[in-house]
């Protein structure tokens, strides 16, 4: 994947976990986990911001598998 793949997955990811921590604002049932599952993605990808080469494409690999676990669980 290229930089600028990566970057853009950085970026969709943290708009997915956005959301996901604002249904739980307004759906007081979404499980705490998940709403601390979504900052969880929203700090890797904050380091993600900050990596270049091998680690932003490692951090882009987990960003992708964290957000489809958390996907999965709401």
């Amino acid at each position: 994947m290229s930089e600028s793949q990566c970057r853009r997955v950085v970026a969709e990811t943290r708009i997915a976990a956005c959301a996901a921590t604002a249904a739980g604002e307004v759906f007081p049932t979404l499980l705490w986990q998940h709403r601390q599952f979504a900052q969880a993605v929203l700090r890797l990808a904050g380091l993600a911001d900050r990596a270049e080469g091998e680690d932003l494409q490692q951090l882009t690999n987990e960003l992708l598998a964290l957000i489809h676990v958390l996907n999965e669980a709401l």
